[in-house]
């Protein structure tokens, strides 16, 4: 399957015509006021040893095995450009393989469960970005939709679903932006898994190398316990939840590290797919394993159209021109102002639409590439309207900074 989906987006990254606004959303990204995002993500673990709460691991033994499929939906919507809300549903299915004495000696058995397993709802309020640096404050609140048995004796028939109580969290996310657009993102989380678990300190770190329709990424998820379970020191009195071969819930103290590393597509300018392969390499009360995830999500933004009023406002340029050609990829633009003028490599450069009865509207942004005496290439690096930069835009660069 892995294979399959790493093929589809090679070819879908050598298609011509693929257009995409962003490929890569970091942690402390919000959507704009009336934006909207509807993902679906199925994850995949496949447990290969036990830890328990002494950090004891052990391998599954030959016969018995561990998987669980989780299905999220997700929705959000954008209050304000810096506030938005989310709800969820997550849906699980859960098959285990495994030895077990039910008073007779052991026997095998094969259990499968699968269900609505939680609803989730939370919020995101980010922060303007400040020199490639920006923050947000997240809270969510999670509530199981299943219940667990606490099991005493006879034939072992239903598996435990997850932990059946609520959860939440409440933390920041944070990025910093390169000027060659690379991300290092951050997020930290102090979360509540249940009401009879230890609170913990959630973290995920990870780096980003992005480019117009991909990104690629590397980090590590870290779960802490806070070491507050009430069996602490009892651990052999917590009452007993069938797993199976699994010991993922009901845990003691439990805590794990991830290295992870994953690859995202822009389809189009509203979709973008995913697909992320983690190791959950060392831990405590917990399950070790490979877990695999892939998303697909549609993100809808309107134009900031609020930023293009400030704009036709408020700058001011010493250098105006027009647009004299543009290439056939319609990504880069020759105007008709070079070095004689001002206009050097590097500098930013601001399209607008003027229609001499009043119309000033900023429609895209782009860089100098290639500034010759009287003329000059630029590459258009971002649309902000759905007018298209053509023959005769005007375009204007070199903003005089303070006036207003």
């Amino acid at each position: 399957m892995m294979r399959v989906i790493l093929i589809v987006m090679i070819l879908l990254l050598n298609h011509e015509n693929l257009y995409a606004q962003i490929s890569y959303i970091p942690f402390a990204t919000t959507l704009k006021e009336g934006g909207s995002e509807i993902s679906t993500a199925v994850t995949y673990f496949q447990t290969t040893a036990v830890v328990d709460e002494a950090s004891q691991s052990t391998a599954l033994p030959d016969g018995s095995s561990n998987q669980v499929i989780d299905f999220d939906f997700i929705g959000k919507y954008g209050f304000t450009n810096q506030f938005e809300g989310l709800v969820g549903l997550r849906g699980r299915i859960i098959q285990s393989q495994f030895s077990f004495d039910a008073g007779l000696g052991f026997e095998d058995y094969t259990l499968t469960r699968s269900g609505a397993e939680s609803a989730v709802i939370g919020a995101e309020y980010s922060f303007k970005e400040v020199e490639g640096a920006k923050y947000s404050l997240q809270g969510y609140y999670r509530q199981a939709l299943h219940s667990s048995y606490v099991y005493t004796n006879g034939e072992p028939e239903v598996l435990v679903l997850g932990d059946d109580t609520r959860e939440y969290g409440i933390g920041v996310n944070f990025y910093y932006r390169t000027k060659s657009a690379n991300i290092l993102d951050a997020q930290i989380l102090y979360r509540s898994p249940g009401e009879s678990l230890s609170h913990e300190v959630f973290t995920k770190v990870q780096v980003g190398l992005v480019w117009n329709h991909v990104s690629l990424y590397a980090g590590i998820e870290n779960v802490s316990s806070l070491d507050g379970d009430p069996y602490t020191n009892d651990p052999e009195n917590k009452p007993f939840l069938l797993q199976g071969a699994s010991g993922q819930y009901n845990s003691i103290n439990r805590q794990w590290s991830a290295p992870y590393a994953g690859m995202k597509v822009a389809l189009g300018d509203k979709w973008r797919m995913g697909v992320e392969y983690t190791q959950v390499t060392t831990g405590r009360s917990t399950d070790l394993g490979q877990r695999v995830l892939v998303n697909l999500i549609r993100r809808v933004e309107s134009a900031d159209n609020s930023y293009a009023r400030r704009d036709q406002k408020f700058k001011q340029y010493r250098i105006e021109g027009i647009v004299t050609k543009m290439a056939t990829s319609r990504k880069v633009a020759v105007v008709d102002k070079g070095i004689e003028k001002g206009l050097k490599n590097g500098m930013k450069v601001d399209f607008y639409h003027f229609d001499f009865v009043g119309g000033n509207e900023l429609i895209a942004t782009g860089v100098v590439i290639r500034a010759r005496a009287s003329k000059s290439l630029v590459r258009i690096t971002k649309r902000l309207s759905k007018k298209r930069v053509d023959e005769g835009t005007v375009i204007r660069a070199d903003e005089l900074m303070g006036i207003e």
